[in-house]
């Protein structure tokens, strides 16, 4: 059963998150930077970018960075996960599983072609930076520095023959990022994936053959237009929810 905390203001929230690094005895993976990509192969990182996520993806790296910044400062090992979402903005968002469908190859086209050039923003490198970080403290996947949505989504699909879900690909990613001998998740994630993400951590831990693992998610408003954290903590939006085991 996971136990949920709201916040309203942004420094009671990190301060609470310091905590979590302070207590961690084995390395912490901190994903946070969730961005989409357009169907032309463009990242939508800003507030008013076509298809963005508002401020979130911004935002929510910054706070990502912070903490992995503070966690090297008492020498905490820490890593930074960075998902890239190349589906929920697609207008057949199961596109990946129908490659061979000539109605979706300019999309596979530029899908493929983002990855394959694939680069961290630059607004990214430099938040890094800031902070003493570099590409070095990304956690990497097996295609690379980046956690390619569809890949997983793909990947839960050919494991159980079932519609690809939120859920299936979440799950898919904590194993594989406690396989890399993370013993704590720290994930920022749009409020809408909630449901479906604690749904993911309770399959994770009903796999016996799973490393043990503390997961805390901390869940924000996602919206299109939304440009300022005062209105991700804002009341009207019910707050920031943070949800730990």
């Amino acid at each position: 059963m996971m136990k949920k905390t709201i916040f309203w203001i942004e420094q009671d929230l990190m301060s609470r998150l310091r905590l979590e690094i302070e207590s961690a005895s084995k390395p912490v993976a901190i994903i946070g930077g969730h961005y989409p990509i357009t169907e032309d192969g463009k990242a939508a990182l800003e507030p008013f970018d076509s298809d963005s996520f508002g401020i979130f993806s911004t935002y929510t790296m910054g706070l990502a960075v912070e903490l992995a910044g503070y966690g090297k400062s008492i020498g905490k090992e820490t890593g930074l996960v960075l998902l890239v979402d190349d589906h929920s903005q697609m207008e057949d968002q199961n596109w990946y599983l129908k490659k061979d469908n000539s109605e979706i190859k300019k999309l596979v086209s530029c899908v493929d072609d983002y990855f394959r050039a694939f680069q961290v923003p630059e607004v990214y490198q430099r938040m890094m930076s800031d902070k003493g970080l570099g590409v070095e403290d990304l956690i990497k996947s097996e295609d690379g520095l980046f956690f390619q949505e569809s890949k997983y989504r793909q990947k839960f699909h050919d494991e159980t023959s079932l519609d690809p879900s939120c859920s299936g690909e979440y799950r898919i990613i904590l194993e594989e990022i406690a396989k890399q001998g993370f013993g704590k998740v720290i994930s920022f994630l749009p409020v809408r994936c909630q449901k479906p993400t604690c749904d993911a951590v309770g399959r994770y831990h009903a796999d016996k053959s799973n490393p043990k693992m503390k997961i805390v998610q901390v869940y924000m408003i996602s919206e299109h237009g939304i440009d300022t954290p005062k209105e991700i903590f804002d009341m009207v939006y019910g707050g920031v929810i943070l949800m730990k085991e």
